[in-house]
C-alpha cells in the first residue's frame, strides 16, 4: 500500500503521516480511505490497490471539520 501511495503522489511529495480511516457515506455505510498528510496538502485516497486520489486540500482551504458523534472526527 505504501509503495502505491508513494508512486501515486510522486517522489517530490513528502509524506508526513499516513492513516487508514473510515469515511461515512449515506446513512450508516462506511468506506475505508487513506488519509495522507504532506507539508502543505491533505490527500484522501482509496484504500485499494491501485490507489487513486478521491480529493485533496491545501490546509488553508479547510474552513471547518464537523463531527456528529463525540468519538469521531
Amino acid at each position: 500500500m505504501l509503495e502505491s501511495v508513494k508512486s501515486l503522489l510522486g517522489k517530490h511529495v513528502k509524506i508526513l503521516h499516513k492513516n487508514v480511516v473510515k469515511l461515512e457515506t449515506k446513512g450508516d455505510k462506511t468506506d475505508n480511505r487513506v488519509l495522507v498528510f504532506s507539508p502543505c496538502r491533505l490527500f484522501l485516497l482509496t484504500a485499494k490497490v491501485p490507489t487513486r486520489i478521491d480529493s485533496h486540500f491545501h490546509y488553508l482551504e479547510i474552513q471547518a471539520i464537523e463531527s456528529k458523534k463525540p468519538n469521531q472526527v
